[in-house]
């Protein structure tokens, strides 16, 4: 049988490594952040022939757009959702569809300001810091009985320490692996931290109990 607390030293060697890797990470690379953040163009067409959404990726991957959202709207109608483009790329972009997949019927064609991105960036952290102070309110009133040998309040800080080591280690992990694979952060991105921020709390709160 494993025995942690007899080893936590290993522990939070391994931990305090993972930290200051992911620092290091964010103050030389950062991170990456796709087009539901800082804007892009957003482009409609009808193919004549069938596609899925990983072959029209594939087939655009040579032209380096970047993190390309393909999402089908109708039938043989896709969403092309890409950073933004200028209109020699656009027309790029049609015609290496209509080499493979026949004629392509643009439907439309829009440009998402980079204000929209900044406004969603401000959301998101509003977002988190509110979590955070619901997290310590929350834990302080559902541990208000116990005052010794800690605080209530305390018992919700502790949660939000620990909810900043995993976020911190998993946001730094990704900002490594996005600079040699060219992954960019997106909404999906901040789902996931969301859900980490969840369990990681509720791990938390088991322990307290």
């Amino acid at each position: 049988m494993l025995n942690i607390i007899q080893k936590k030293n290993i522990w939070f060697a391994f931990s305090g490594s993972l930290i200051v890797l992911g620092a290091i990470a964010l103050f030389f690379w950062g991170l990456p952040f796709g087009i539901d953040f800082t804007g892009g163009s957003l482009l409609e067409a009808k193919l004549e022939q069938p596609a899925t959404s990983t072959d029209l990726r594939e087939t655009l991957a040579p032209l380096g757009l970047g993190e390309i959202t393909v999402q089908e709207t109708n039938e043989q109608s896709f969403l092309f959702r890409t950073k933004d483009l200028t209109e020699e790329t656009h027309q790029s972009v049609l015609s290496t569809l209509g080499e493979k997949y026949g004629n392509v019927e643009e439907i439309s064609f829009e440009s998402i300001g980079s204000s929209l991105g900044k406004e969603l960036q401000q959301k998101t952290l509003y977002a988190f810091l509110a979590v955070l102070v619901a997290i310590i309110l929350y834990i302080a009133w559902a541990f208000r009985k116990v005052s010794r040998p800690v605080q209530s309040w305390k018992y919700g800080i502790i949660a939000v320490v620990t909810l900043f080591h995993d976020v911190f280690i998993t946001v730094g992990i990704f900002s490594i692996i996005s600079h040699f694979t060219g992954y960019e952060i997106g909404l999906p991105f901040v789902a996931a931290i969301l859900t980490i921020l969840g369990y990681s709390v509720n791990d938390t709160i088991v322990v307290f109990d």
